[in-house]
């Protein structure tokens, strides 16, 4: 009897019926495997970049290069000590760090590692220092074909060809199972930064960020999920922070209840209004007092609102001599 080749039938469209947007690197994980499951199919059968995401989602984290961070000898102790913690432990502060994230040229995920860089020595001197006494990156940690740079902490093989077939329509087949596996991606970085926060104080360079469409309820095809995802973007975070508070602060009259002219009129008022004989008010009473004028001319302000919008006006107005006076006076 002749052996029959195996059939490898073109993927149908994976069922993601409850699958949700609330869920860590575990849960993504279990929903698709039990989707592969229902759909008759395996993780054989799946594209390469699937199943290789698949079994990295599995243990995304590099252990090693995880416990070789809390070699203490390699922590400037005597700094660390300068810089109490900010919490009621009183210990020593935590070592910082920067997580950098990135899409290599092969369109592998990875998450790297570098001492935070902070001003030291005399005021204008160009040294600038870290909470490390040594660091080191070395592009391999072992000796061997397929070992890891020293300061790799996650590494996703496919992440981009998951990308591709999200944007692709003619792919639409692979993509249900690419929404689990690029959630499930940026869970684990969010994970990884949970591992780290006890340990160290930790910036991202650049960060993952996933936006969200709720779907139909009672979605007309079954492939189609009732949560999906918009945009998978890796980005700055400093520069999204930037173009969020730029955008509020354009928007103050919606956001906070009043505009920035009548922040400025309430100032004016506040700052020049005459007063009894005495000493006057405290310049850390401003933002209280000017939400009481703005409340007093119709507006819904509170102190927390206008405290916002005098840091948006500090943080992103050019000139300080444009604003009235007391804008600064809770720096």
């Amino acid at each position: 009897m002749r052996s029959r080749a195996p059939i490898f039938k073109e993927p149908k469209a994976i069922s993601l019926r409850g699958f949700s947007r609330h869920g860590g690197v575990a849960e993504y994980l279990v929903f698709g495997h039990r989707a592969i499951e229902r759909d008759g199919s395996s993780v054989e059968r799946l594209p390469s970049h699937q199943a290789r995401l698949l079994r990295d989602l599995a243990d995304p984290l590099d252990e090693e290069a995880l416990a070789d961070m809390l070699s203490y000898w390699r922590f400037d102790l005597d700094r660390l000590r300068e810089r109490p913690r900010n919490d009621s432990s009183g210990g020593p502060g935590k070592p910082r760090i920067d997580l950098d994230v990135e899409i290599t040229i092969r369109g592998n995920l990875k998450v790297e590692w570098f001492p935070s860089r902070v001003p030291g020595g005399p005021p204008g001197a160009p040294t600038r220092k870290t909470d490390f006494l040594e660091f080191d990156r070395w592009e391999t940690r072992h000796p061997g074909y397929q070992t890891r740079p020293t300061n790799e902490l996650l590494f996703l093989h496919g992440v981009e060809q998951a990308l591709h077939t999200l944007r692709d329509r003619e792919l639409r087949g692979f993509q249900p199972l690419d929404h689990v596996l690029l959630a499930g991606a940026a869970a684990a970085v969010d994970l990884l930064k949970e591992r780290l926060e006890p340990h160290f104080d930790v910036t991202m360079a650049r960060d993952v960020f996933v936006t969200w469409q709720e779907g139909d309820p009672d979605p007309p095809e079954d492939w189609f999920p009732s949560w999906r995802i918009s945009t998978w973007e890796i980005d700055l975070p400093l520069r999204r922070q930037k173009a969020a508070e730029l955008e509020e602060l354009g928007a103050l009259a919606e956001r906070h209840g009043f505009s920035e002219a009548a922040l400025f009129e309430a100032v004016e008022y506040e700052e020049t209004r005459p007063r009894k004989s005495g000493p006057g008010p405290s310049p850390y009473t401003l933002a209280e007092r000017v939400g009481k004028v703005l409340r007093d001319r119709g507006h819904k302000a509170t102190k927390r609102s206008v405290e916002r919008a005098f840091y948006l006006l500090r943080t992103h107005r050019a000139s300080r001599e444009a604003w009235p006076a007391g804008y600064g006076a809770t720096d």
